[in-house]
Formats: C-alpha cells, sequence, structure tokens
C-alpha cells in the first residue's frame, strides 16, 4: 500500500489517500523477504523495543513500534487498510498522488491474527525519474535509459505498528 499525504493536513485528520500496488509473485517475495528479516531482527537478545518517534534515528539493534490502541486518531488512520481490496489502485502514473508520497505500507497477516503494518517513509527520489541517478536497462543488445516509471526501494522498515501483543511474535 503506499500512501500520500497533504503537507498542510494535520495528524490525526480521517481522510486519507491510500493506494493498492499491483506486484507480481516476485516483489511479493521480495517485500516478504524484508519482513522475514525485520522479524528475525526483532527476536535477537539484544534488540530493544522503543515507541515510535518520527524524528529518532534508531540504531541497529533498536525496533520502533506504534500500538495502534494506545494512539487512536492515528489507528483510524489506518482503517482504509482493512479492507485493502477495496482500496484504488495505483496507475503508477498519478502524478498527483506521486507527488505527495510520504510512505509505503506492507501489511502481512496471519490467520486469526491482526494485520502488522510494517512502514517504510518514502519520498518522490524513490521514483527513479525523480532521482539524481538514473537507470539503463539491457535490451536488444545494448543498454538504454529507463524511461518507464520505476520505483526504489531498501531493504529497511522504519516502524511496525499493529493492534494488540503480538509486535515481538
Amino acid at each position: 500500500m503506499a500512501h500520500n499525504g497533504d503537507k498542510n493536513r494535520q495528524i490525526g485528520c480521517s481522510e486519507q489517500n491510500f493506494r493498492r500496488l499491483r506486484i507480481t509473485d516476485s516483489v511479493r517475495l521480495e517485500f516478504e523477504g524484508v519482513v522475514r528479516e525485520a522479524r528475525s531482527a526483532m527476536r535477537e537478545e539484544d534488540t530493544v523495543f522503543r515507541p515510535y518517534d518520527a524524528s529518532s534515528k534508531p540504531d541497529q539493534h533498536e525496533v520502533e513500534y506504534l500500538a495502534l490502541e494506545d494512539v487512536p486518531f492515528i489507528e483510524t488512520q489506518f482503517d482504509p487498510l482493512d479492507s485493502p481490496l477495496n482500496l484504488a489502485t495505483s496507475s503508477g502514473s498519478d502524478e498527483e498522488f506521486l507527488k505527495d508520497l510520504r510512505f509505503y505500507v506492507v501489511v502481512v497477516e496471519f490467520a486469526g491474527e491482526e494485520p502488522v503494518y510494517w512502514c517504510r517513509g518514502c519520498s518522490r527520489q524513490k521514483e527513479l525519474g525523480h532521482s539524481r541517478m538514473f537507470g539503463i536497462l539491457m535490451s536488444n543488445g545494448q543498454f538504454d535509459q529507463v524511461r518507464e516509471p520505476m520505483f526504489l526501494f531498501d531493504q529497511y522498515l522504519d516502524c511496525v505498528a499493529s493492534v494488540g501483543d503480538h509486535l515481538k511474535t
């Protein structure tokens, strides 16, 4: 899921602008690997859990979490993710949406449990065409510049948010 936010909107406002992304199985598997790695790191003996703070830069052994039931005005902002199939699907070319892109969420659901939201901040710079880098791709025996929309993702997550007490499992 991807979300953009109006810079002038205050936290707690009920209007959200989430989009669902259609992804291939290989992309899904890549995100599953990122989440699996984050979950594994959460089980390390020296892991320290800290409440989420947007201004912090956690060390590698620190995990920031957001217990949604403790922050009702934020919990309601995640409500659209309860029915991800009801979200509008992003075409990848919605300039207005991409201009204000603030973060993306990987939603993980296990049978009988509340979903867990793995969040990562992002900006328009994550789109290759708007970064300081350019991409080339082998095509027909030569390299050509990538002109199709392409987003860059890394292996990091900024925050895990959940309802209930299963963040550490």
